[in-house]
């Protein structure tokens, strides 16, 4: 797997040495009840693969229940470009995996198989029907205490902002 396209995340991961990758890094961030924009690219063009994505929608550690498999193809050439349906009752942050085999279907714990397996963590932002817009405050113009923090924090802004606010943490996932 050489790169991969969710909506408007991309990340270009090459291919892992032990046919198997967890980035925890990128987070996808994903629009529940919306279609999502996919794109696949293979390292190998010239050869035909089958794909599989699937989301652990439910967060139960296994990509084996109803509705978790979001992806096929099967013995497809080059880059692959369409869609995924996201249900609307996604929501908090689990894990997506996807696999790309040359030689059969894969199923979602397949081992020793002759391809690559990437998975990669997916947060789901809500946004009741109006788009998602994310706006970066300017450290400077914002007090956030306790620091360190454990069970809640504060935040002051000399600014007004409309809206829900998302707090994220350094690689881009959302804390609860």
């Amino acid at each position: 797997i050489n790169e991969v396209s969710l909506g408007s995340n991309n990340y270009a991961s090459g291919k892992g040495s032990s046919g198997y990758v967890y980035y925890q890094s990128p987070v996808f961030n994903l629009s529940p009840g919306q279609s999502t924009g996919l794109s696949l690219l293979p390292k190998r063009k010239n050869k035909n693969y089958y794909w599989r994505i699937w989301i652990d929608f439910n967060a139960d550690g296994d990509f084996t229940d109803s509705g978790e498999l979001v992806y096929s193809a099967d013995n497809v050439q080059g880059q692959i470009t369409d869609n995924v349906s996201i249900p609307s009752t996604a929501s908090g942050t689990t894990r997506m995996r996807i696999i790309m085999s040359y030689t059969q279907a894969p199923t979602p714990c397949v081992s020793g198989h002759d391809g690559e397996a990437e998975d990669y963590d997916v947060s789901f932002v809500s946004g009741s029907g109006s788009k998602t817009q994310f706006v970066q405050v300017n450290p400077l113009s914002a007090i956030i205490y306790p620091n360190p923090a454990r069970d809640f924090i504060s935040i002051s802004l000399n600014t007004s902002i409309t809206g829900t606010a998302m707090l994220l943490d350094q690689n881009g996932r959302l804390l609860n």
